[in-house]
């Protein structure tokens, strides 16, 4: 799949201002990481998530997935899994809580994965290095984040192993207002002062063959 043809850094405004290269609004996080595998996998390719939910989305899609989160987490993957009763994708779920895995090295053994979704949470440099890495030949890294700006750890991961920054999505997170306008629930079920939509940043980073110093494109 050709990333340029979805994906280009905006040139920066006199003042150093990157535009995003799109808003995209969502349900939630779960709504986000389908439609980041819509638009950038194709049925049967691998996906794999770090720290953010969404198994049952992906497998959905016909797309396979192995994701690493808490045991909390898991619970609440198995059972979206069961649930939705697709049977076209395996979702493949491991602890990262698990004292007998060694991330880092899981990250650089598992089978090849053509999109990694995870979210900028406190991962150590090794686990970075290793998720950064991991990323084959036009295979394409989703880093989720809130907040102004990416941490140091993962734009340095990203880098330092040869990936280049390929775009910048906002996921628009929608609110009670908009689920209540668009469901024709009633306003009425909106309660007063409930916080405004939020959202997060997508930073995108793709291993392009033959590009080694990680530039921006």
């Amino acid at each position: 799949m050709n990333h340029h043809e979805h994906h280009h850094r905006q040139p920066a405004g006199s003042e150093g201002i990157d535009v995003p290269l799109s808003v995209w609004p969502v349900w939630s996080q779960s709504d986000l990481v389908g439609r980041l595998v819509q638009q950038f996998t194709a049925p049967d390719e691998i996906v794999t998530l770090l720290g953010v939910e969404g198994v049952a989305p992906v497998t959905d899609l016909g797309r396979h997935c192995i994701a690493y989160c808490t045991l909390e987490a898991m619970a609440r993957e198995y059972e979206a899994i069961t649930r939705s009763g697709q049977t076209e994708g395996i979702g493949y779920v491991l602890s990262i809580e698990d004292d007998n895995l060694d991330l880092p090295e899981h990250l650089r053994t598992r089978t090849t994965s053509v999109l990694t979704i995870c979210d900028d949470r406190g991962w150590d440099a090794s686990t970075w290095w290793a998720l950064a890495e991991s990323i084959p030949a036009w295979g394409l890294l989703a880093v989720l984040w809130d907040g102004p700006a990416i941490s140091a750890m993962a734009r340095s991961s990203c880098a330092g192993s040869g990936l280049s920054y390929a775009g910048h999505i906002v996921a628009a997170e929608s609110s009670a207002f908009d689920r209540a306008a668009a469901t024709a629930a009633g306003l009425a079920q909106v309660k007063a002062g409930e916080p405004r939509r939020s959202h997060t940043n997508v930073g995108l980073w793709a291993r392009y063959p033959g590009r080694i110093d990680g530039s921006s494109l």
